[in-house]
This record gives C-alpha cells, sequence and structure tokens, in this order.
C-alpha cells in the first residue's frame, strides 16, 4: 500500500558538528542543496569529518528498485559508486542516507553547501 508522506520542519542555516559512531548511521542532508561526492582525489567534502577519511561508504534506500545502492570512499581517490547504481555521485536533498564510519568521528556540516 503507498502513501504521501509531508514533512516539516526547517533547515539549518548555520554550521554545526554532529557525532557519528562507529558502524552505520542513519542521517539526513543536512542542506536545501544537492551536492557532488568528489572523484579522483579532490577533496571529501560535503563530507567533512575529524579523524578525516573515516565515512568508508555511503548507503542510501532507492524504492524505484527495493534496493540499497552504494558508493564507497577510496583514500587519496575520492568517492566510488558500485556497479549496479554508478548515478549514486551525489547527496540530494531530502534524502536520508546510512554512513559505514570506521571510528567515532564529528561531521562538521555546512548546510549551505
Amino acid at each position: 500500500r503507498s502513501c504521501n508522506l509531508s514533512l516539516v520542519g526547517e533547515v539549518p542555516t548555520i554550521n554545526f558538528t554532529k557525532p557519528l559512531t562507529q558502524d552505520w548511521n542513519l542521517v539526513g542532508w543536512y542542506s536545501p542543496n544537492s551536492s557532488t561526492l568528489p572523484i579522483n582525489g579532490d577533496d571529501p567534502y560535503p563530507i567533512t569529518v575529524t579523524p578525516s577519511n573515516s565515512v568508508v561508504a555511503i548507503n542510501k534506500y532507492n524504492s524505484s528498485t527495493d534496493a540499497f545502492e552504494v558508493t564507497v570512499y577510496y583514500d587519496n581517490w575520492g568517492w566510488w559508486p558500485s556497479f549496479n547504481n554508478p548515478a549514486f555521485t551525489s547527496l540530494e536533498q531530502s534524502v536520508g542516507y546510512y554512513f559505514d564510519v570506521n571510528q567515532e568521528v564529528n561531521w562538521f556540516i555546512d548546510p549551505n553547501t
């Protein structure tokens, strides 16, 4: 059975920090904008965490295919989507993501990205 769900809230307008624990974290994308995940050794912005390079994969659920999509982070290169979801190259507004984190980190979020 399908339905429409409307959520009401405000997008943050100032930078803030969100702690993430080791393993999988369900997070929202705190921006009204889409952000491309860098490749070719570019800075991993918009995923700025301390310690750096601690988010090792991002999953999202695709309701059209009823499956999860994944993109993986490779040190000194960038983000690489799985062969079965090559279009997963950006973070989109109003989408929830699972961040796979290899240690506890602080995610520094700029909602204006």
